[in-house]
């Protein structure tokens, strides 16, 4: 079971890069970073608000009292804050340093803070201790994320990346569908 969930992990994190070149490229269509966010969330809750009802209905999940969701403390509803600030940097950042150097330092600081709070016990969880192993695998992880950074990029590169942030045009479209159109053999 724990291979499964290590898979589904990994699955997750390479759909995480699927999702930021998706809301990058609605970015450059659109021009505006923020309205990209929303229509990422939007997409999210369209999802959730099926799933709701469906998880409840079947006993997979039932829905919480509304006792339950009245004790609970303010701060447990800030998540979206924190998820937003994730959506809106994967849009704004990889376009300028690339997919590779932006999601390494973003792991890099996920294992590094989700390490400092499991030796703290952060917010109630359970207490795993930093191990000698754990650490090197922190730091072995941030060599990596440091290695995979690409200081000093050359003006082509610099170039490429502002090509990506652009608008999409009206051109880009229809040169896009004549492209397709020859490939597959047909009309666009």
């Amino acid at each position: 079971m724990s291979l499964l969930f290590s898979m589904i992990s990994f699955l997750t994190g390479a759909a995480v890069t699927m999702q930021s070149a998706v809301n990058g490229r609605l970015r450059a269509a659109s021009g505006n970073p923020v309205f990209a966010s929303l229509f990422s969330f939007l997409g999210g809750m369209v999802l959730l608000v099926v799933m709701l009802p469906l998880a409840s209905a079947l006993g997979i999940y039932p829905l919480p009292s509304w006792d339950v969701l009245l004790s609970t403390k303010w701060w447990m509803w800030t998540g979206g804050v924190f998820g937003t600030a994730l959506v809106f940097c994967s849009i704004l950042i990889p376009p300028k340093i690339g997919f590779g150097a932006y999601f390494s330092m973003m792991v890099a600081g996920q294992l590094t803070g989700s390490v400092l709070a499991d030796a703290t016990g952060f917010l109630g969880s359970q207490v795993h201790p930093v191990s000698p192993l754990r650490l090197l695998g922190v730091i072995l992880l941030i060599a990596g994320a440091v290695l995979v950074q690409r200081p000093g990029r050359s003006s082509d590169a610099d170039a490429s990346a502002a090509e990506i942030d652009a608008p999409v045009s009206d051109a880009d479209v229809a040169e896009n569908a004549e492209t397709v159109s020859h490939v597959k053999g047909g009309d666009a």
